[in-house]
């Protein structure tokens, strides 16, 4: 099978996902300073450093490793981003282990930054949630559908995507292989944000033709196969609206 690249888009504008995440890790940081140290305590410029290093990195990292599609699950956020910050500051260990500094910094603020900084984020992506979800309600962050495939499969998404309009999709056009439509056209037509493609693992051949055919479309490509087909594409599984993508 012939080669080709699957576009993904981020769920929640990823500026201010990564904002949220850095203010959170900081402030995870000097609350539990404060639990450890009192009120009163002040960070040495190296301990602040450390916050700012920490924070600044674990965004980065979250924004590059974890893809939030729209209409994705909220627990399955929250659990993600609960790996991402254990593997931070996990990693972070290690690094003041090796350069023999551990003993320049309290274990026991480490620790608790570690539970504060969890809890942190947990609030700060909880409240880019809700906040995004109200706002593609009320028509803001939407994007944009063209549906192609099984005509079950279609039948089903358009269910999901009618009783979630928290999610922010809008399906404009559905095609079927061998109903006369012809999908670069609608492509070319309705300048849709994203196309859905739903083709199971006997479909390669047609799934190729379809991929071809899109090749100068702007658009984002999402793909709804069957397991076997995931292993074939070797592309990473995200869910919207319960939908596996």
């Amino acid at each position: 099978m012939s080669g080709f690249a699957v576009r993904r888009s981020s769920s929640l504008p990823g500026a201010m996902v990564q904002a949220i995440d850095f203010l959170a890790i900081c402030a995870g940081g000097v609350f539990a300073f404060i639990l450890r140290f009192g009120a009163d305590a002040q960070m040495s410029p190296v301990e602040r450093m450390m916050v700012l290093a920490v924070a600044c990195f674990a965004a980065f990292f979250f924004g590059q490793v974890y893809r939030m599609w729209p209409g994705g699950s909220l627990p399955a956020m929250v659990a993600r981003v609960s790996l991402g910050w254990s593997f931070t500051w996990a990693l972070l260990a290690v690094i003041l282990v090796m350069t023999k500094s551990a003993e320049m910094f309290s274990r026991g603020w480490l620790v608790t930054w570690l539970l504060a900084g969890a809890v942190s984020l947990w609030v700060g992506r909880t409240l880019a949630f809700f906040i995004m979800a109200r706002m593609r309600r009320f028509g803001y962050q939407h994007q944009s559908v063209i549906l192609y495939g099984d005509s079950n499969m279609l039948q089903t998404v358009k269910k999901r995507l009618a009783g979630a309009t928290w999610s922010g999709f809008d399906v404009i056009a559905t095609a079927m292989p061998g109903d006369g439509s012809n999908l670069e056209e609608l492509d070319a037509t309705l300048h849709p944000e994203e196309i859905w493609i739903s083709l199971n693992m006997a479909d390669r051949v047609k799934l190729e033709e379809v991929m071809y055919c899109l090749r100068n479309s702007v658009a984002n490509i999402r793909l709804l196969p069957d397991l076997m087909m995931y292993q074939v594409l070797n592309q990473g599984m995200s869910v919207a609206v319960g939908i596996p993508m």
